[in-house]
């Protein structure tokens, strides 16, 4: 599972970022980028709305994981893939969009 979840969020992280730098591009002087503000702000939508999917069932399989050594290590293999999707989130909140459009950090929820 975890390698599931690695893969899915490394990807998700990777086109997050692209369109970061999309938006960026675009935003620059004279570096009108094909696509379109709205369009880019509607993909990393849903890039944010995948990204809180795998950091949510990452959360659930931490609590159930048994109360054991290998519960432990398992738990700890988590947080750095957990920690580099919450920094994705705050960039999205606190950088793209001009304050995030209402979105809500992913550890208010549990």
């Amino acid at each position: 599972r975890l390698n599931r979840y690695f893969r899915r969020s490394s990807e998700l992280l990777r086109h997050f970022f692209a369109l970061r730098d999309l938006m960026e591009e675009e935003q620059s002087p004279g570096g009108a980028a094909p696509g379109g503000k709205d369009e880019y702000e509607r993909k990393t939508a849903r890039i944010v709305s995948g990204m809180e999917g795998v950091y949510r069932e990452m959360e659930a399989v931490r609590k159930e994981l048994p109360q054991t050594e290998q519960g432990e290590i398992m738990r700890k293999m988590c947080l750095p893939i957990m920690d580099q999707l919450d920094w994705a989130f705050k960039l999205h909140r606190d950088g793209t969009g001009g304050g995030g459009g209402g979105f809500m950090d992913v550890e208010e929820i549990f």
